[in-house]
């Protein structure tokens, strides 16, 4: 146990290994509006330190560059169980919405959502009304994986109603 907790129950060395670590909520921070979104683009929600919209990174594992391979990403820094979770406002001109997770693994993507839908939310509805999507899933991601938003099909969301978090379980 020496190494992991120290004598007053603080981290020490431990980042990323105790359940409750990498804990994170990432969103656009100041309202940038609706934003319209082609099938499979990136989600470039890059702000983890905007207090005033609850976002933070407990210990530095989301990366917030808006560019390269994994831009806007959760970066797993010990192997175990993750919970990820968005919460996306959708609606304005878009009748269908979607949002998937998509892993990273020794850098080639893999689209999680898959058949059955396990890792992705889909909306389609007569009309473009507004509407809250949320989804939540348990992820097992290996050392230095990442993880990461897209749209699963052409889609709209709000940027100021929008974010996703995360946090090891085990």
């Amino acid at each position: 146990m020496s190494g992991i907790v120290n004598t007053v129950g603080s981290k020490s060395g431990a980042i990323g290994i105790i359940p409750g670590s990498c804990a994170f909520k990432a969103s656009h921070g100041v309202d940038q509006g609706w934003q319209a979104h082609s099938e499979n683009a990136n989600i470039l929600f890059n702000d983890v330190s905007h207090a005033a919209s609850g976002n933070f990174d407990s210990d530095s594992c989301y990366n917030t560059s808006t560019s390269g391979t994994t831009p806007c990403s959760f970066v797993a820094p010990a192997t175990g169980i993750y919970l990820f979770g968005m919460v996306m406002y959708t609606g304005q001109n878009d009748t269908s919405n979607g949002y998937n997770f998509v892993l990273n693994v020794s850098g080639t993507d893999y689209d999680i959502k898959g058949s059955g839908a396990t890792t992705g939310m889909y909306s389609a509805r007569a009309e473009a009304d507004d509407a809250i999507m949320t989804y939540t899933s348990v992820i097992q991601m290996s050392s230095s994986d990442s993880i990461r938003i897209q749209s699963w099909s052409t889609s709209d969301l709000y940027s100021g109603h929008s974010h996703w978090w995360g946090v090891r379980l085990s």
